[in-house]
């Protein structure tokens, strides 16, 4: 073969492959696919080159370099560095990364081209694997880090979504949080009292929680990096009514940890520049199948790890003045592998700390292994000395995994308001609500033809609910736009139907509380999602729809309290049944009631019973 074309993105020059019609052209994603289809050249899907037993492969080589750093001849602090990372981010790039090496060396070692057409994020692989083949560049791509925040705020009743920077967002919080702050008396101005600290919380989740932790015998401080908890007016007016407070670093920290700050960020960068030269150990670090896949990551780890170092290094002499200043009882936090909370709980020695699940697990027990095969708490080394989870579903799952005595069933606090009386329904008119989570990169599993029937599915469950006069339709995106095929949903769903509403951070209680049904889509049976249980909780039916090929046929078993479907089975069936049997939905409906005290422990009550749980370490 004389020429190949390998593409990424849908940013490329078509003319340059159309200049070269006897190049076989190999798409890696789904955006190409899409680009490329407008044009009439042949093409091959790359990622079909890769079979599950070898992706499965990389996954496993994956996971066991997530902590690649700690058996490297480095001093504590050295590899403090490293462990500022959110693991999870790596996992991500790493996964993604070595599918894309393993099919361009398999494509490289069939075809042998003299010359090869590429995208400058494959163009670094190819290089890897070979760097005698010429390669002419299809695009000026940069690389991608993990350094950008979608901001997102309504201005006149539009949604508006906006990409900055994650230094610029954290000077705009700090300004914000400097004004708001000393207006409203939200800093903590003395350090008398002990203190149970929050990691991470949005205030607007956590209300009630909020109000039941209040107390004149302790104070409570939530420590937020990431996003701000004074975000908007409702936040502020919970944090005030709660007084929870919030750390002053500006005056709390001493010239001298100021100057620190500057001065081991200098040693850090110093010690990184050595550090990424030393490429010998690192080609041996990053090899998989006797193939060194380091100089295609590279850059990635050099630009991700430098970008961050300054604020990183503030944030740990920040964590250091908390704890040798303030007498911190306990800490409380979401997240198992967030940098902010890693960088925290680095500090807290012998401080307990303590990880609330975050997310539902599963409605069904039949996926357990399959579920622990891609579990964070699998894959990370966890910091907590207990896990709270939300109910026996919960408890039974990770007894299986971990020991009894690191899980306390304590309820989810965040779902407290959930258990509201819906609304009287307009009978003529049923509201559908679709929610559509994204397509995570995270078990190695996705391809373009995932993305495809995700496509297909959604153009075909709508095109049949339209034929229905009485049914509206509305749709909820994952609030979380870090997924770059959320973007793909939202495009997808405004050409199928641009009449449709389709929301992203708008509250979901309204939503579910305004439908009559939810339709959820499950892109691969071990990635639950956590608007199934809040629908359940609000007595709305689920009908649950697996795009995974491995359980393309199975129908709805009726056991459980959600209609669980292939998307090739016969999805607008149960839909009509729903609405047209009413024994059916009743026996719904008993079977909901009974599932929650199996999913979820102190309805309505949980926030107080992790507040008065809490307050026994005070």
């Amino acid at each position: 073969m004389d020429t190949l074309s390998l593409i990424h993105g849908d940013d490329f020059d078509n003319y340059l492959i159309s200049k070269n019609q006897n190049s076989k052209i190999f798409v890696f994603d789904y955006s190409s696919f899409k680009k490329i289809k407008k044009y009439d050249f042949q093409y091959i899907l790359a990622d079909e080159l890769l079979s599950i037993t070898e992706r499965e492969k990389i996954h496993q080589h994956v996971v066991s370099k997530l902590y690649w750093y700690e058996d490297q001849t480095l001093s504590d602090d050295q590899k403090q560095l490293f462990q500022f990372l959110d693991p999870l981010y790596l996992h991500q790039k790493l996964l993604v990364t070595l599918i894309q090496f393993s099919i361009i060396k398999k494509i490289l070692e069939k075809e042998k081209p003299k010359k090869v057409f590429a995208t400058k994020n494959l163009s670094k692989i190819i290089s890897t694997i070979n760097d005698k083949i010429p390669i002419v560049l299809l695009n000026d791509e940069k690389v991608e880090i993990f350094d950008k925040y979608d901001l997102r705020f309504k201005l006149f009743s539009k949604s508006i979504s906006l990409k900055i920077s994650m230094s610029k967002l954290r000077k705009l919080q700090n300004f914000y949080e400097s004004i708001i702050c000393s207006f409203n008396k939200i800093w903590l101005l003395n350090n008398n009292k002990p203190i149970i600290l929050l990691l991470e919380f949005d205030p607007s989740k956590f209300e009630k929680f909020f109000h039941e932790i209040k107390s004149n015998n302790f104070n409570c401080v939530i420590l937020n990096r990431r996003k701000s908890p004074i975000i908007n007016k409702n936040s502020l007016k919970i944090l005030k009514n709660s007084n929870i407070k919030l750390f002053n670093f500006n005056n709390l920290l001493s010239t001298n940890e100021k100057k620190e700050i500057s001065s081991l960020t200098n040693q850090y960068r110093v010690f990184l520049k050595n550090f990424w030269d030393n490429e010998k150990n690192l080609f041996n670090i990053f090899s998989f199948e006797n193939s060194s896949y380091y100089l295609s990551i590279k850059d990635f780890l050099k630009k991700q790890f430098e970008s961050e170092i300054e604020f990183n290094v503030q944030n740990l002499i920040q964590s250091k003045h908390i704890f040798k200043n303030f007498d911190i009882k306990c800490i409380l936090y979401q997240y198992e592998s967030g940098t902010s909370e890693n960088i925290t709980l680095s500090q807290r020695k012998n401080t307990p700390s303590l990880l609330i699940r975050h997310g539902f697990s599963s409605f069904s027990n039949k996926l357990d292994d399959l579920r622990w095969k891609y579990d964070q708490f699998r894959l990370l080394k966890l910091n907590c000395n207990q896990i709270l989870v939300w109910g026996n579903s919960d408890y039974d799952f990770y007894s299986k995994f971990l020991p009894k005595n690191s899980l306390k069933k304590i309820g989810s606090p965040r779902h407290d308001n959930f258990f509201i009386d819906s609304k009287k329904k307009n009978d003529l008119e049923k509201t559908i609500l679709i929610t559509a989570p994204p397509i995570i990169e995270w078990t190695g599993q996705q391809n373009i033809n995932l993305e495809l029937r995700y496509e297909n599915f959604l153009k075909s469950i709508i095109d049949d609910l339209q034929k229905h006069k009485n049914f509206k339709i509305i749709v909820k995106l994952h609030p979380g736009w870090g997924w770059k095929f959320n973007y793909t949903l939202l495009k997808i769903c405004k050409n199928i139907d641009p009449t449709i509403p389709i929301f992203s951070t708008e509250s979901i209680v309204e939503l579910i509380d305004r439908s009559d049904m939810m339709i959820n889509i499950n892109p691969e049976e071990n990635q639950p999602s956590t608007v199934i249980l809040e629908a359940l909780i609000m007595k709305k039916p689920v009908i649950n729809i697996s795009l995974d090929e491995s359980n393309s046929e199975f129908d709805y078993d009726g056991a459980s309290p959600v209609i669980s479907l292939s998307y090739k089975t016969d999805i607008m069936k149960y839909v009509i049944k729903l609405f047209n049997d009413s024994k059916f939905y009743e026996e719904l409906n008993k079977k909901i009631t009974t599932s929650l005290n199996n999913y979820l422990s102190n309805h309505k009550n949980a926030s107080k019973q992790l507040a008065d749980y809490l307050k026994s370490y005070v």
